[in-house]
Parts: structure tokens; C-alpha cells; sequence
């Protein structure tokens, strides 16, 4: 088996694909492989929380009608569905190289490049977003988040192959409204207003004169149809800007352990979290501060 290889799956569930993940970077991690590149799609609408997010940032049909599950990596939540494309490189951070000043960035770096090079291919003009995200004309078209261990690292990221069904993602996540009160900057979800750092405050709803909405950010967002990029050439360019490793499916032993992760990713204790955990994180493909 190669040292580096590449692994596009299809079809799978929210959890699924997580489990994956989770098998790559153990994998990555006990240094039985060198590189892991993983690009896949989903096959059912649900709900990805962010690792530090509250639960109480879906909405509460949701649990009944989405699967809802938890990733390990921060930022806020996302809305997956058919439409929805992700891509995952595991490694190690002394195989990487570039020149930032955290070390644990240069994945982060590494990927954001490979992503707008594969876009400009198309003609188009992205721009940098804070936090790693990507810009093409009305909206964010990818965003992106990391999770670092020991030494290894998984960067993640998803794509809109299609605009959002801004339907949809207001019926699984509360989405928010950023505003000012008395000089002072708040966050509103479901008629609850907080402060930046995300503490509740007294304030009442209608008092936040709202100056962004995260619902008409997303609703600005084009879909890479919509942008003339077609989803084989855009899968196709980015492997080749992130890996010189084989294609092949996963391993039978990342298999097997992707079955055993599943129910953990699944798990109603895992998902929901705790009462420590930050409301009003909202999507992440809006940065709201």
C-alpha cells in the first residue's frame, strides 16, 4: 500500500463520512499512512455542529427530521445535503512546509490555495475570507476548519455545488442577525440577543438594529454550477493540487474502523454536548464579527 493515497467516496451519510474522517486521522496519526486526501459527498440532508457549539443552535424540528451529528473541529455548524461537497486532507506538520507564523496554519494555507487555483482555473477571481473561507462574487463558496493532534492534523473543508435552499437551512439552524445597541455589538437567533462573546444579555430583539443577516448572506451565495464550474474537472484539479498520492478506495482496515466510529458520530450524549458549549455560533460560511 502506498504512503500517500488519495480516496473519493460517494454517496454517504453525515456520520459516515465523519466515521471516515475520524479513521484517516487515527490512521494518519499511528503514522501508517503519510497522507491521507479524501474528497466526498452526501447523500441525505443533516446537520454538522461545530466541536465547541451548542446544540441549541438547531432548530428544535430538526432533530426529528435531520440527521444531526458533531464534528471535532471548531467554527460554527453547516447544512449538508446532495448538493454539498467536502474534501479532507490528513497528515503531519513536519510534512508540511510553508511560511506562516503558526506552524499549525500551513495546512489551513496549503488548502485555501489549492482551492482558489482550482477556481481560477475556471476563470474565476476568489477572494480570501477571514478564517480560511473563500469568496466568489455574492458570497462564500467554501469554508474550511482544522482539528491538530500530537503533531497531526486534519483540514476539512465543503463546497456548494448548487445555491442553498434557503428553506432548508432556516428549518435546521437558527440562523443570526448581527446588530447594534447603544454602540455595542450583538448577535440575535430566534429572538435572543447576544453579545460577541456570546453571552445572553437582557437586551430585547427589537431593539438590535440589525446591519448584517446571516439567512440573506447565504441566500447571495452561487452554487458552482452557477459559476460554470463542473463538479468532475473541479474534484479532478484540486486532487492534483493536494496529493501526488494513488487513488484507491479506503482500506479494508480504515473500513472496519470507520464502522466502529460510526456510533460514536451517531451518538445522542456526543451530539448534543454540553451546557458548556457556545450558542449562537451560527453557519459557517458566515462570519458575522
Amino acid at each position: 500500500m502506498p504512503r500517500k493515497i488519495v480516496v473519493i467516496d460517494e454517496g454517504m451519510s453525515a456520520v459516515e463520512n465523519l466515521a471516515r474522517n475520524e479513521a484517516c486521522f487515527e490512521s494518519v496519526r499511528a503514522r501508517e499512512f503519510e497522507e491521507i486526501v479524501r474528497v466526498y459527498s452526501f447523500k441525505q440532508p443533516g446537520v454538522i455542529l461545530a466541536k465547541n457549539q451548542s446544540a441549541w443552535d438547531v432548530q428544535d424540528a430538526a432533530w426529528d427530521l435531520l440527521e444531526v451529528t458533531r464534528r471535532k473541529s471548531g467554527g460554527g455548524a453547516v447544512y449538508v445535503d446532495e448538493n454539498t461537497l467536502g474534501y479532507s486532507v490528513f497528515g503531519r506538520i513536519e510534512g508540511v512546509h510553508g511560511a506562516v507564523a503558526n506552524p499549525t496554519h500551513i495546512p489551513y494555507q496549503r488548502m485555501r490555495f489549492a482551492v482558489m487555483e482550482v477556481l481560477r482555473s475556471f476563470g474565476l477571481q476568489p477572494r480570501e475570507e477571514r478564517h480560511w473561507g473563500v469568496r466568489v462574487e455574492g458570497g462564500v463558496v467554501a469554508g474550511h476548519a482544522q482539528r491538530y493532534e500530537n503533531g497531526a492534523y486534519e483540514v476539512h473543508g465543503l463546497v456548494r455545488l448548487r445555491k442553498w435552499n434557503l428553506e432548508a437551512v432556516a428549518g435546521a439552524l437558527k440562523l443570526r442577525k448581527c446588530g447594534v445597541f447603544e454602540n455595542a455589538q450583538y448577535l440575535v437567533a430566534a429572538n435572543e440577543v447576544y453579545s460577541s462573546e456570546r453571552v445572553q444579555s437582557a437586551v430585547s430583539a427589537g431593539a438590535v438594529r440589525v446591519v448584517r443577516d446571516e439567512q440573506e448572506e447565504l441566500r447571495g451565495t452561487p452554487g458552482l454550477d452557477e459559476l460554470g464550474v463542473h463538479r468532475e474537472l473541479f474534484v479532478e484539479r484540486l486532487v492534483k493540487y493536494l496529493s501526488s498520492g494513488e487513488e484507491c478506495g479506503l482500506p479494508a482496515g480504515l473500513l472496519q474502523k470507520a464502522k466502529e466510529y460510526q456510533a460514536r458520530y451517531a451518538d445522542a450524549a456526543f451530539v448534543r454536548g454540553s451546557v458548556e458549549h457556545r450558542r449562537c455560533l451560527g453557519h459557517c460560511f458566515v462570519d458575522l464579527e
